[in-house]
C-alpha cells in the first residue's frame, strides 16, 4: 500500500513535469536566431590599418555574417579636439559651432543634460557657424556632455542592414530629462537595442526603472552583458524580461590569448548552453598584414560553429514567457508531497513524529501555490526525491527483494531524475530561463541528500552505539577526512559561480569530451558517482540478509554502504544538472543520459573485476 503511495507521486510528478518541459521546449525551439556584433570603433580602426574605407570594411564584414554593430555617444570635447567646435571663455562664454549640423547635436545634448538655457534659443544659421551661449555652465562640465549617436555612422549601419546597439553611460547628474532623450534619439537613428557602457547601468541607481520605462516606450531591448558586474544591471534586467536579450562578449585581454577556435567554440556553447543571443566579437588580432581579412574569417568561422548547434544569424528577439499554468504546477506539488509523505511513513514509527514530519512536507507542498514560496517547493523536491530512491531501496534490501544492480541504478536514478524535472518543471519561467532570477537552493540540494543517506543507512544497517564505542584507527580517520573534503570540495564547485578552481588537466579532459561527444557529462557523475553508486550496490546485493533477517556487520556491508553514499553524488549531481534552469532543459537531458550510461559501463567494468577477486572461483 505504501509503495503504491510512493509510485503514483513519482507518475504524477513526472507526468506534470514533462507537461511543464515541453513549454519550455517550445520557447527554446522558436529562438534560434543569435546577432553577432563588432564595436563600430574597431571597425574603423581595421578599416584604416588597411588603407580602405569603412564602408568597405563594414561591406565585407557583413557578408561574411555580421549582424549588429555597437556604437558609442559622443561627448562634446571629441568635438573640440577634431576642432568641429570651438570654446571662447569670454565673459559670457559661447561654443563656436562650424556647421549647422553640429550646432544641432550641441543644442540638443546641451538640452538633454541641463535643460532649457540660453543655448537652446537664440539665432541659427543655415550655412555658416554658430554660436552657442553656455553661460552658467562651468568649462570643465561642457567636456564631459554626450551627444548620443553619430548620426551619420548611424545612417550608413541602416545602408548595410545592420542591427544597431547604442551603448549609453551614466554620466553624473543624469536625469530623467536625459535618459528619455538619449534613448528616444538612439531609437530614431535606427538603434533598437540598449546596451550599458562603462561600470554603471543607466539610470543606477533612483532611475532604474524610469530606464525601463524609457525602454518600453521607445520599443527598445535591453542587452545584458554575461559575466559582468555592472552597478544596476540585475534590477534593470529584472525590470526589462519582457525586453532583455542576454550579451555574451570576450574580453580583449583574454581573446588574445586563444586560438581562433577556441573563440568559435566558446560563442557556440554560450548561445548553446546559457541562452546567449547577441555575441560581440573584438578583434582576434591587432596585428595583421589584413585585419579585416583575418576577422571576416573569424566571423565566417563562428557562423559555421552556431549553425552546426542549430542556430543561424539574424535579429535575435527576447525570450516568451513559457506559460506553465498553475494546475501543472500544482500536479508536481502534489506529486512530491505524496513522496515525501511516504518518506514519512517509512522513517518514522510513532504517531508524533508522523504528524509533524507531515505537517512540514504539506508546508512544502503547498509552497506551489504562491510564486514566492515556489522555490522552497522547489528545493524540497530536490531533496526528497533522490532520499526516496534510496529509502525504497533500503526497504526491498531488507526484505529480501532486488532489481538487480542495473535495475537498482535505474531505479535511484529515476527518482533523482524526477527530483530534477520537478525543480525545473516548477520554476519554468522566463526570469529564470533568463538567470535573471536562479534558484537558491543548488548546494543544499547536493549536499543534504547525501547527509540525510549516510545518517539513514547508518541507524538502519549497523548498531551505531556499538560503532560509537569503538576507538577510532588513523586509516578510519584519514577516510573520514578524505570524504568531508570531497564532499566540501563537491559543494564548492556546485552551481553557476563557484570558487573552486578547476585544474589544467580537467580543463583537457572537459575540452576532449566536448569534441567526443554531443555534449559533456559531468566529470562527477560519469567517472566517480555512478561508479562508485554500481560496485556499492553489487556489494550490498552480496551482503543483504534473507527475508526476516537482520543485517550483519561484514566487510561487503561496510563498503558497500560507504560506495552507496560516496555514489549519491552521482544522484543528486542529476539534480543539480537539471537546477541549471537557463541551460535549455534538452540539452541537460542529454548530459544526464551520457554521463549515466559511461558511469554505468565504468562502475559495471569495476564491479566485473572485484566480483572475480570475490570469488574467484566464479571465473
Amino acid at each position: 500500500m505504501r509503495s503504491a503511495l510512493l509510485l503514483c507521486g513519482l507518475g504524477l510528478t513526472l507526468l506534470c513535469s514533462l507537461i511543464s518541459v515541453s513549454a519550455r521546449f517550445r520557447v527554446d525551439s522558436a529562438n534560434r536566431t543569435v546577432g553577432l556584433g563588432m564595436d563600430l570603433q574597431a571597425v574603423h580602426d581595421m578599416a584604416a590599418a588597411c588603407g580602405r574605407s569603412t564602408p568597405e570594411a563594414l561591406r565585407a564584414l557583413r557578408q561574411a555574417g555580421l549582424t549588429m554593430v555597437t556604437m558609442s555617444s559622443d561627448n562634446l570635447s571629441e568635438l573640440l579636439q577634431r576642432q568641429a567646435l570651438a570654446y571662447d571663455a569670454s565673459e559670457s562664454p559661447f561654443l563656436v559651432s562650424r556647421t549647422p549640423e553640429v550646432a544641432a547635436r550641441v543644442r540638443f545634448a546641451l538640452t538633454a543634460r541641463f535643460g532649457e538655457g540660453p543655448w537652446t534659443k537664440g539665432a541659427r544659421s543655415l550655412t555658416g557657424p554658430e554660436m552657442i551661449s553656455v553661460a552658467g555652465i562651468p568649462a570643465d562640465s561642457l567636456t564631459s556632455v554626450n551627444l548620443g549617436l553619430n548620426a551619420d555612422d548611424a545612417a550608413m549601419l541602416r545602408e548595410f542592414d545592420f542591427q544597431i546597439v547604442a551603448r549609453h553611460g551614466n554620466p553624473s547628474g543624469a536625469t530623467p530629462r536625459f535618459i528619455g532623450a538619449m534613448l528616444e534619439r538612439s531609437r530614431k537613428l535606427g538603434a533598437d537595442v540598449f546596451l550599458p557602457e562603462g561600470d554603471q547601468v543607466l539610470g543606477m541607481r533612483d532611475l532604474l526603472k524610469t530606464t525601463a520605462e524609457v525602454l518600453e516606450k521607445t520599443d527598445l531591448a535591453y542587452a545584458s552583458p554575461e559575466f559582468t558586474k555592472i552597478a544596476g544591471d540585475a534590477t534593470l534586467s529584472a525590470l526589462c524580461q519582457a525586453r532583455l536579450i542576454r550579451l555574451h562578449s570576450i574580453q580583449q585581454a583574454e581573446i588574445d590569448k586563444m586560438s581562433p577556435e577556441a573563440v568559435a567554440d566558446r560563442f557556440a556553447r554560450a548561445y548553446r548552453e546559457r541562452n546567449m543571443r547577441l555575441l560581440l566579437l573584438r578583434p582576434i588580432s591587432y596585428a595583421s598584414e589584413d585585419p579585416i581579412a583575418t576577422n571576416v574569417a573569424m566571423i565566417e568561422a563562428i557562423k559555421k560553429a552556431i549553425e552546426h548547434e542549430g542556430g543561424k544569424l539574424g535579429r535575435p528577439s527576447p525570450f516568451a514567457e513559457p506559460g506553465v499554468s498553475r494546475i501543472v504546477k500544482l500536479g508536481i506539488a502534489l506529486g512530491c508531497f505524496l513522496v515525501g509523505l511516504w518518506g514519512v511513513l517509512s522513517l518514522f514509527t510513532t504517531l508524533l513524529y508522523r504528524a509533524g514530519a507531515a505537517l512540514i512536507v504539506l508546508g512544502a507542498g503547498a509552497g506551489a501555490a504562491t510564486n514566492s514560496l515556489l522555490p522552497y517547493t522547489a528545493l524540497f523536491a530536490s531533496i526528497v526525491f533522490p532520499v526516496a530512491g534510496y529509502l525504497w531501496l533500503a526497504d526491498r534490501l531488507a526484505n529480501g527483494k532486488s532489481f538487480g544492480i542495473f535495475g537498482e541504478y535505474l531505479s535511484l536514478s529515476v527518482f533523482s531524475l524526477a527530483g530534477g524535472l520537478a525543480v525545473n518543471g516548477l520554476l519554468n519561467e522566463r526570469a529564470y530561463l533568463l538567470r535573471v532570477d536562479q534558484f537558491s537552493g543548488v548546494k543544499a540540494s547536493v549536499a543534504l541528500p547525501i547527509l540525510i543517506l549516510a545518517i539513514v543507512l547508518l541507524l538502519r544497517w549497523f548498531d551505531w552505539r556499538a560503532i560509537m564505542g569503538k576507538p577510532i584507527s588513523w586509516g578510519n580517520a584519514a577516510l573520514g577526512m578524505v570524504v568531508l573534503a570531497g564532499l566540501g570540495l563537491m559543494v564548492l564547485r556546485t552551481g553557476n559561480d563557484n570558487p573552486a578552481a578547476v585544474s589544467g588537466l580537467e580543463l583537457r579532459l572537459r575540452d576532449l569530451l566536448d569534441q567526443w561527444l554531443y555534449t559533456r557529462p559531468r566529470t562527477k557523475e560519469f567517472l566517480v558517482g555512478h561508479p562508485a553508486t554500481i560496485v556499492g550496490l553489487g556489494l550490498l546485493l552480496v551482503a543483504r540478509p534473507r527475508a526476516g533477517q537482520t543485517w550483519e556487520a561484514t566487510p561487503q556491508l561496510g563498503w558497500g554502504t560507504f560506495l552507496l553514499v560516496v555514489g549519491a553524488m552521482g544522484q543528486t549531481s542529476i539534480v543539480n544538472t537539471l537546477c541549471h534552469l537557463h541551460t535549455p532543459t534538452e540539452l541537460s537531458l542529454a548530459r544526464i543520459g551520457i554521463g549515466w550510461i559511461l558511469g554505468g559501463i565504468l562502475g559495471g567494468l569495476l564491479w566485473a573485476l572485484l566480483r572475480v577477486r570475490l570469488a574467484p572461483s566464479r571465473g
